[in-house]
């Protein structure tokens, strides 16, 4: 516990480990608020079994926590950027979850069922899938699909799917910046660093900014 205290992020994870599972001889009762309190703690410090695991929880609704799959996704993936196969396994089924259902969801949107097709594609988005995060994007910048316009909500799931390497998303984000379009102010090195990243994906109009 003290090394704990002190920020070592072994210590934490350990205790925290201890309070999720409970060690009797170690006089330690299951707490699944403490441990999600210094796994947090690890996590944050870039443990990465911990993120895995705080992960889980989030997952799971453990420690006081409401169930929560994006919550859970995003420690997924930085646990998965660090090598911890359990996770990438966990991003991997979500991202083929995603695409299954946003190709449903554009089969109803050309069948005209929008009823049908909204609550599909916020759920692909909701998991991560960065195609259905533009389109949902597009969708509140347009007021389009069954939906109101929102340009908060646009740009929040405009910037997902950019974070995410969409490189369309990378491109328009880049021209909102450039322009100071869509709520954001003109920041002109902002704009590059994202045409930068869709330029080099190949995006032509990106390169045309370079």
């Amino acid at each position: 516990r003290r090394a704990a205290e002190k920020h070592f992020w072994h210590a934490q994870f350990s205790l925290g480990t201890m309070y999720l599972a409970g060690r009797r001889e170690a006089g330690v009762a299951k707490h699944p608020a403490r441990a999600l309190e210094w796994l947090s703690a690890a996590a944050r410090q870039g443990h990465k079994l911990a993120q895995y695991q705080v992960g889980v929880m989030h997952e799971a609704g453990l420690g006081g926590l409401a169930a929560d799959e994006a919550k859970a996704l995003r420690w997924y993936r930085r646990a998965a950027a660090q090598g911890v196969k359990e996770a990438q396994a966990k991003v991997d089924r979500a991202a083929a979850a995603a695409r299954e259902l946003y190709g449903r969801s554009m089969q109803a949107y050309g069948a005209g069922r929008h009823a049908d097709a909204l609550p599909l594609l916020r759920e692909a988005a909701e998991k991560g899938g960065k195609e259905a995060q533009f389109t949902l994007s597009t969708m509140y910048r347009k007021g389009e699909g069954g939906l109101a316009q929102d340009s908060a909500k646009a740009l929040e799931w405009l910037r997902k799917a950019a974070t995410q390497g969409f490189k369309a998303a990378q491109y328009l984000l880049g021209t909102m910046h450039y322009h100071g379009r869509g709520g954001l102010a003109e920041i002109p090195p902002n704009a590059l660093g994202w045409f930068r990243k869709a330029a080099a994906q190949g995006h032509h109009d990106a390169r045309l900014y370079l």
